[in-house]
């Protein structure tokens, strides 16, 4: 279990520091953007002047950065008051951001904000980092950041088995557990799959809670048990769990440790039920006869009725002696059978012992006296709950229910014995029907030793051979007379029959292959599972050669072990062995010869046998997995080093050793401090000092390490301790990345910027005074054919004036960007240009006009726009005024267009055209007023008029707007 927790911890450090260089690496791109100064200079020179040179120079540097990095999917500047100035997402610009940690005040480092599903289901990352000048805070820079790497890190099952992954989870608005990865087993359970937050059993939910520790009894997403790590990524929110199932890791040892224990109780009930069928063939019912009857019940079976009567008696004579030369015969067979499995059950360990509904013990087993210290006497006057401890006492009592309503239960019970010691055991309880008789037969295995077996699994080979060869136990010897009278030899018959029948009982449901031999290799003895595991049944297998079973290929490997055992040797070994079906198998056997207690000759041998294929495989699969561990180690890119609980290197990589110069010998004699560039000593000690407190998840540092020829480089530190149970610091591990190439080409490009900055500044001063000039001249142009329409309609002068100045009102209020703006200024203030074109005596004619003359003064907008439309205004000016007669009904002039097909600039001039020649003079009738032209446009709202163009306009003559 340490071997495998030590692993885990090494993995979750490795994953961990695999994401926050990943993290590092995003933050240097972040800041590589907030630490432009042109990008400063220019968000500055915006918010202090709001024009629109300023953003469209940081339109043009967001794009620039857009496509030379490609790891965004969206930046954006965000001004002091939360407003989104630009973004290469158009359709965030000019929204109000009220997310507090979003602006990342007080941060000196980039905020990630959160992390969310992008468009195809990997985790994106939305990031804020605050722009200081002179370390006055101007705006902040947002965005969001392609973490689909994330999936390659935790997709990364290395050394994790066929269970084992690396999760990764964020708290959601309800502080539930959201998984923000693909799942092993769920591939869809990004962003779809939570864990509620107050199921505080599962491991996820514990890195949540910033826990850093190794769990063994907790469950995962799936609701299986697990053995974990957990770990908490401060900077992002996150909890990371690398875990693997504990039904994987324990499954050799649980199969193991079931299989042993079963195998010895099946035989203990193999060799009883054995002995119990064999004595109750051995007497048959006599009758009571004179007193040569009485001397033969007496136990004389040597004796002879010698009559020679030809009646009835002699008949009877004949009859009786040939009925006790039968009798004779068969007490001598059961000797022998019972000496054979006498042999085999001194072979097996464990006790036995049967007992009444009332807990009375009825029966055991020799071992049993012999590991309780009491006599048989002291035994048959005791009842079973006189030899365990009090908290056990209740625990037996349950067992008897239990068994009574199961037919069978199994526990681990502190045995007590005479001299009060105390004996760890593993029980099975049986239920054991005959005829009307209900009894309970237990059988236990001592297993004080199995915790040192469990935890050394690499060492299980020998605990096993120890546990064969040393702790032999004898069960159940039966050393009942055959009887000495018929009337007792016909009830202990019965009574053999009947242990017989348990034996068979309880062999053929474990699952050990037992069998017996005799010394010709003839089998005597197989049990069920034997026979079904090689395919044959029991009268197929009985009195043939075990390579008549096994095959010759199988006889030619075992022959010599075969030999060893017929010489009176036990033997112990594994192999390979064909099923009938042709599946391969591996088998680990054990010949027990069987030595006659007169000569010494081998009568026969026990053969008990295991599968161990599954055992095998796994322990393959670890030193593959060992070995996966290596090759990841030394092949790494990445300087790797594992230092001892005193700062010590104790083991390091190829690439540690290239990266300073020192062979992993020389490593071993220094300390990490003493690689540390003098200038950064201070600052190192200060994050060790925090890490071996637990104030920081991780050590994570940029800094200088002086090589063995003296040279300095720069290094990317990130380290981590592995604690034991109780805190104290085992191991560190650091992951060291040579970045010194990244700190000259961030210096080289900070000293170009600079320099290029200053050419851009030049150049841009040159181009604005040029600009500057140009809209003065535009200006002027403006100014000189406004006063040539007012020159040609005197009646209504300063209408294009105060049309300018309502649609200027609108677009503030509508919110438009400054471009947009100076467009709308600059359409309205000539949007009548082409009325030049109209006769001054129709335009100032009073009365109504003719349908000839209004026809001729509706060419004014096609007029207008063939005068404009060959000047350059950086603005759709010769549109606007084209359009600026258009309804959204599609009832205007001159081209009939509908709803958004009418330029916004246009719409707005149209609404503040109405407006103003409503509420002013006109040759034709009186100012109709304020009131009445906003009644008209409200009524026509979204049909002749743009309706958020009226609600505009309607709101600032509410607010503060007058045409005086």
């Amino acid at each position: 279990m340490k071997v495998l927790e030590n692993q885990l911890r090494a993995t979750a450090a490795i994953q961990e520091s695999r994401i926050n260089i990943l993290f590092d690496r995003f933050s240097d791109d972040v800041k590589m953007i907030a630490n432009r100064p042109n990008l400063k200079k220019q968000l500055a020179s915006y918010e202090k002047n709001r024009d629109a040179e300023s953003k469209d120079n940081l339109a043009k540097v967001l794009h620039e950065l857009m496509s030379t990095i490609t790891i965004f999917h969206e930046i954006s500047l965000v001004g002091i008051n939360g407003e989104v100035i630009y973004s290469t997402n158009n359709s965030i610009i000019g929204k109000q951001i009220n997310y507090e940690p979003f602006l990342a005040k007080n941060h000196k480092e980039p905020v990630i904000i959160d992390t969310i599903k992008g468009h195809d289901n990997a985790p994106d990352i939305l990031f804020s980092f605050p722009l200081l000048m002179e370390d006055n805070l101007i705006g902040f820079v947002s965005g969001i950041l392609d973490a689909k790497y994330l999936t390659d890190i935790t997709g990364d099952y290395t050394g994790l088995g066929k269970t084992g992954e690396t999760v990764l989870a964020k708290r959601d608005e309800k502080g539930d557990a959201l998984f923000i990865v693909p799942l092993r087993k769920d591939k869809n359970a990004a962003f779809a799959l939570k864990i509620p937050k107050d199921n505080t059993t599962t491991l996820i939910t514990q890195a949540l809670l910033k826990r850093q520790h190794v769990y063994s009894a907790f469950i995962d997403y799936k609701g299986a048990d697990v053995i974990g790590v957990t770990r908490y990524i401060a900077r992002a929110d996150w909890g990371v769990v690398v875990k693997i199932d504990t039904a994987e890791f324990m499954e050799p040892l649980v199969r193991l440790r079931n299989f042993l224990i079963i195998s010895y109780l099946m035989l203990i009930g193999f060799i009883l039920l054995t002995l119990w069928h064999l004595v109750r063939r051995i007497t048959w019912p006599l009758t009571h006869l004179t007193k040569i009857a009485t001397k033969i019940s007496e136990g004389d079976i040597s004796q002879r009725i010698e009559i020679t009567s030809d009646g009835e008696i002699g008949i009877l004579s004949m009859t009786f002696n040939q009925m006790l030369d039968r009798i004779k015969e068969m007490h001598t067979a059961a000797e022998d059978k019972f000496t054979e499995l006498n042999v085999i059950v001194n072979t097996l360990p464990g006790i036995f012992y049967l007992t009444d509904q009332e807990g009375k013990i009825l029966m055991h087993n020799n071992n049993f006296m012999e590991v309780t210290g009491y006599s048989s006497e002291e035994i048959h006057n005791m009842s079973v709950f006189d030899f365990f401890i009090a908290d056990d006492k209740e625990c037996v009592d349950k067992i008897f229910h239990k068994v009574n309503e199961d037919g069978r239960a199994d526990y681990e019970l502190l045995l007590s014995t005479k001299d009060n010691n105390k004996i760890s055991y593993y029980f099975i309880f049986s239920l054991i029907r005959q005829d009307k008789k209900v009894d309970i037969v237990s059988i236990g295995v001592d297993i004080s030793e199995r915790v040192q077996m469990e935890n050394e699994l690499g060492e299980y080979r020998e605990h096993l051979q120890e546990l064969v060869e040393h702790k032999t136990l004898e069960i159940l010897t039966i050393n009942k007379q055959l009887g000495h009278e018929i009337e007792k030899s016909i009830a202990n018959a019965k009574e053999l029959k009947e242990k017989e029948e348990l034996l068979r009982l309880i062999t053929d449901s474990l699952p050990a292959l037992i069998a017996y031999l005799d010394s010709e290799t003839r089998y005597r003895f197989a049990n069920k599972l034997y026979e079904d595991w090689f395919g044959y049944s029991h009268s197929e297998i009985l009195g043939k050669r075990l390579k008549e079973i096994l095959g010759q290929d199988y006889h030619e490997v075992v022959k010599d072990n075969l030999i060893m055992a017929l010489s009176g040797q036990k033997v112990q070994f594994d192999g390979y062995i064909k099923l009938k079906d042709g599946t391969q198998k591996i088998i680990a056997v054990r010949y027990i010869p069987h030595l006659n207690a007169e000569d010494g000759n081998v009568k026969g041998i026990s053969v008990i046998a295991h599968d161990i294929t599954e055992l095998k495989n796994t322990e393959l699969a670890l030193r593959e997995s060992e070995e996966r561990f290596r090759r990841i180690f030394e092949d790494s890119p990445i300087g790797i080093a594992v230092t001892d609980s005193n700062d010590y290197f104790i083991k390091v990589n190829n690439t540690m050793c290239q990266m300073l110069g020192y062979t992993e010998e020389e490593f071993k004699t220094l300390t990490y401090h003493e690689l540390t560039h003098k200038e950064d000593f201070n600052e190192h000690k200060k994050l060790v000092s925090k890490l071996r407190n637990a104030l920081i998840p991780a050590y994570k540092m940029e800094k200088r390490y002086v090589r063995k020829n003296g040279e300095v480089i720069w290094v990317n530190v990130i380290a981590d301790l592995i604690r034991d149970e109780n805190g104290a610091v085992v191991y560190g591990i650091g992951m060291i990345e040579n970045i010194t190439h990244r700190k000259e080409m961030e210096m080289s490009i900070a000293m170009y910027t600079d320099q290029l900055e200053s050419v851009v500044q030049e150049r841009t001063k040159e181009l604005l005074d040029s600009l500057d000039k140009l809209r003065s001249h535009t200006n002027a142009i403006i100014q000189a054919m406004c006063a040539a329409v007012e020159a040609r309609d005197p009646y209504t002068a300063g209408h294009q004036l105060r049309v300018s100045k309502l649609s200027s009102a609108i677009a503030d209020e509508l919110g438009l960007s400054e471009q947009q703006k100076e467009g709308v200024l600059l359409s309205s203030a000539i949007h009548d240009l082409g009325k030049i074109y109209v006769p001054s005596e129709i335009l100032s004619r009073p009365g109504k006009l003719k349908a000839s003359e209004f026809n001729l003064i509706k060419e004014h907008s096609q007029v207008g726009f063939e005068i404009l439309k060959g000047i350059d205004f950086s603005y759709p000016v010769a549109q606007i005024v084209l359009q600026h007669h258009e309804r959204m009904d599609g009832s205007g002039y001159p081209l009939g267009l509908k709803g958004d097909d009418i330029l916004l600039e246009a719409r707005i001039i149209c609404v503040s055209d109405v407006v103003e020649a409503m509420a002013n003079h006109r040759p034709y009738r009186p100012a109709l007023g304020i009131e009445k032209a906003l009644e008209e446009i409200t009524k026509n709202s979204g049909v002749l008029y743009d309706s958020d163009v009226v609600s505009a306009c309607v709101s600032v003559f509410k607010k503060w707007f007058s045409f005086t």
